[in-house]
């Protein structure tokens, strides 16, 4: 099963979580995507998205 996950992280915590998540999942079927490099996702590529962010004062990134 492709899977993407697309993740902002501020301090580095958010984007441990997704190598972390990456290593659990198939091996060559998930592809980590970090929002503050990349500028376009082909989500219909993927049958699974998971999306990753910090919440800072009870606030999640506009951007995410």
């Amino acid at each position: 099963m492709k899977t993407a996950i697309i993740y902002m992280t501020k301090h580095g915590t958010t984007e441990k979580i997704a190598e972390l998540l990456k290593s659990k999942l198939e091996p060559g079927q998930t592809q980590i995507f970090n929002l503050k490099k990349s500028k376009l996702i082909e989500l219909d590529n993927y049958e699974t998205i998971i999306i990753g962010g910090s919440i800072h004062v009870g606030s999640i990134p506009k951007k995410l």
